[in-house]
């Protein structure tokens, strides 16, 4: 496998996790909400919002990925080599995500763990 296939197979998987996480929290949010609407009526307007959030994303996304993985792949070089960049900059956004998924679905919210987690790797 290239280079250029992994990195851009690391940017699809980073755009599938952002993607689950924005519609899990409209989902959260639109059910905690408080309106006069049946659950029938929400349940529909939750799915148009699922369908409005994934859609462009499966619609786009190979695209998207070609031309974020190439300005990675470009700006990286001035951090440490094209491929350190890449990758460093891909561990800092899974951490990232690693973080809001944690707070999500554990309630987790320490930030000092991934301080250290990260000087530890540096």
């Amino acid at each position: 496998m290239n280079s250029r296939k992994f990195f851009s197979f690391l940017t699809m998987l980073a755009g599938v996790l952002c993607a689950n996480l924005l519609s899990s929290k409209l989902e959260e949010w639109l059910l905690k909400q408080n309106y006069d609407l049946h659950p029938y009526t929400l349940t529909w307007i939750g799915m148009l919002i699922v369908v409005l959030i994934l859609f462009p994303l499966f619609t786009y996304l190979d695209k998207w990925v070609k031309d974020i993985t190439a300005k990675i792949l470009k700006g990286g070089k001035s951090i440490g080599g094209k491929y350190t960049g890449l990758i460093l900059v891909f561990l800092l956004f899974m951490a990232v995500l690693h973080y809001f998924y944690a707070k999500d679905w554990f309630g987790f919210n320490d930030i000092s763990f991934y301080k250290n987690w990260i000087s530890n790797l540096l």
